[in-house]
């Protein structure tokens, strides 16, 4: 008889804080946001519930000047490749 054993190693991470935000000025919001870790040397990843609405998103945040690609299922595996590669090597600091 096979004995199976499980492991539980802790994380240490905590869940994270939730904030409840009005929906009026989201996309202002958002940028302050983006603008604030990006300032902090950070990354940000941001999720849409369409791909229309990340696709548009993108093209506002490259006019006001965010370093900025949108990825979902339509973009091939190798430009995928690319976008996250772009991402960690800061090209973009905002998916």
């Amino acid at each position: 008889m096979l004995r199976a054993e499980q492991i539980i190693r802790p994380t240490g991470l905590l869940d994270p804080k939730i904030e409840v935000r009005p929906v009026e000025g989201q996309i202002d919001d958002l940028l302050a946001e983006v603008h604030k870790e990006v300032a902090n040397g950070h990354k940000v990843l941001v999720t849409t519930l369409i791909k229309r609405m990340a696709e548009e998103l993108t093209d506002y945040m490259r006019e006001v000047g965010v370093k900025v690609k949108y990825l979902h299922s339509d973009i091939d595996t190798m430009e995928r490749v690319e976008i996250v590669r772009d991402l960690r090597m800061a090209y973009s600091m905002c998916l």
